[in-house]
């Protein structure tokens, strides 16, 4: 039994499917969310991300910006 589920978790784990990945607008969504809801923050942190808030933002897209540059040489 326990073989089958090892085996059935590999053919799950291991097929090629569509990726649900997020996209920018997503990200930054939930960045801005984060900077609303700042109160409920350690103050350090709060402290740390209102002095930086459009870095945090940069940085909550930065991965989408990395990712999405491998698509742009058919612009040129």
């Amino acid at each position: 039994m326990a073989f089958i589920l090892i085996i059935a978790a590999v053919f799950v784990f291991l097929t090629p499917t569509d990726a649900s990945a997020w996209g920018i607008g997503v990200h930054l969504q939930l960045g801005s969310t984060l900077l609303e809801s700042l109160g409920q923050l350690p103050p350090a942190l709060q402290l740390l991300l209102q002095e930086n808030r459009l870095h945090f933002l940069y940085g909550c897209i930065s991965a989408d910006i990395t990712l999405g540059k491998k698509y742009t040489h058919y612009l040129q």
